[in-house]
């Protein structure tokens, strides 16, 4: 799909082509260290679209990422997700409470197992190169993030936001954060 997509492997299932068109109910792979179990459908010509669940482990999404600090995550964690392939775009979501994932990092991303932080990302990559590529983040109700790529420059601009509200900067990575207190 995209090349900072993590790669699934070890996939397994029947798809079926016929008039009535694709679909699979029995798609396993393995994607970040865990099981995936998924759906596939495109009735008669409609777009394409995939519902799936799975685990993840922090140690995996460290590697595939390599953010700072992951190696104070730990943990997996279970997901679920929907991508649908259609003329227009590419679009996508997943869905996860984070339990399972304890986290040492300072306030306020210290996080205990247990705990439920909901997140959600949402992606969209629309098929005319003249459109900007957006990724939204929202974790808990008070980190969001908002990312825009254009496909045929590659210039991109974002904006993480803690305690309030995101806007995207004219150009280039903004931090915006209102909060009491912070740890670094």
């Amino acid at each position: 799909i995209a090349p900072e997509v993590p790669a699934l492997t070890e996939i397994a299932g029947e798809v079926s082509f016929d008039r009535a068109g694709i679909r699979s109910e029995r798609l396993t792979a393995q994607l970040l260290g865990g099981p995936v179990h998924a759906r596939l459908a495109a009735p008669g010509g409609a777009p394409i679209r995939l519902e799936a669940n799975g685990t993840a482990l922090a140690a995996a999404l460290a590697g595939q990422f390599g953010w700072a600090g992951s190696d104070r995550i730990t943990g997996r964690t279970d997901w679920n997700a929907s991508l649908e392939m259609g003329p227009q775009a590419v679009v996508g979501r997943i869905e996860s409470g984070l339990q399972g994932l304890d986290s040492t990092l300072p306030e306020p991303f210290a996080k205990k197992a247990g705990a439920t932080w909901p997140l959600r990302l949402d992606w969209v990559r629309p098929r005319r190169t003249d459109r900007p590529e957006t990724l939204q983040l929202a974790l808990r109700s008070d980190v969001k993030a908002l990312l825009e790529r254009q496909q045929a420059s590659g210039q991109t601009r974002g904006v993480l936001a803690v305690g309030t509200e995101p806007t995207l900067p004219p150009d280039g990575m903004m931090l915006a954060l209102r909060m009491p207190r912070i740890d670094l």
